[in-house]
């Protein structure tokens, strides 16, 4: 009975194990972090949307998160959208569980986007006119970014965010006058 007993605790140890392990490394789809998802992106700004594809969601043991992961959506203004390579938010697990405000940080990866593509989202979302004159004058180039936000621990609506970025290809016509071309950079 006692050697039973043995086994069986040993198999459920090793059960949970194994399910901790593929829930580290591959995750599980899910469907119910979609309205997460969506409702930061509308307490952020009601005028905006996302399409998003399949969510999944692995957990850190190391950092005691949960990761939830989707690839390939897009934010949309006015027919306008931004190509989104990943977006990535982690949970922090325990205030998950007590329905606090869980959110550790929020990466966004974006693909190669046409600068006039992202120029032309961001004056269609917020119109300005200096900026509209200055995004004038970009002809053509690519940009590719990663957007990191980060939640202090006991706040619910301050966040810090890093920009990292490439430019590449960039063409620049300054007032008609001067033509600049093969503009390629990194920004932070």
């Amino acid at each position: 009975m006692r050697k039973y007993l043995i086994y069986s605790i040993l198999v459920i140890i090793g059960l949970i194990s194994i399910f901790i392990i593929y829930l580290s490394n591959y995750g599980i789809k899910t469907e119910r972090f979609n309205n997460l998802i969506l409702e930061k992106i509308k307490k952020y700004d009601s005028k905006l949307s996302v399409d998003i594809n399949d969510v999944f969601l692995k957990l850190n043991v190391d950092e005691k998160t949960i990761k939830i992961n989707t690839e390939n959506a897009k934010i949309n203004f006015n027919n306008k959208f931004i190509n989104i390579s990943t977006i990535d938010i982690n949970l922090d697990i325990l205030k998950f569980l007590k329905k606090e405000n869980s959110i550790k940080t929020i990466k966004i990866s974006t693909k190669k986007n046409k600068i006039k593509k992202i120029t032309n989202f961001l004056n269609s979302y917020k119109f300005s006119i200096p900026r509209l004159i200055i995004y004038n004058q970009i002809e053509d180039g690519l940009i590719e970014a990663d957007i990191n936000i980060n939640y202090p621990e006991n706040s619910k609506t301050e966040f810090t965010y890093n920009i990292f970025g490439k430019i590449s290809e960039g063409k620049l016509n300054v007032l008609n006058k001067i033509k600049i071309k093969d503009i390629n950079f990194t920004f932070n």
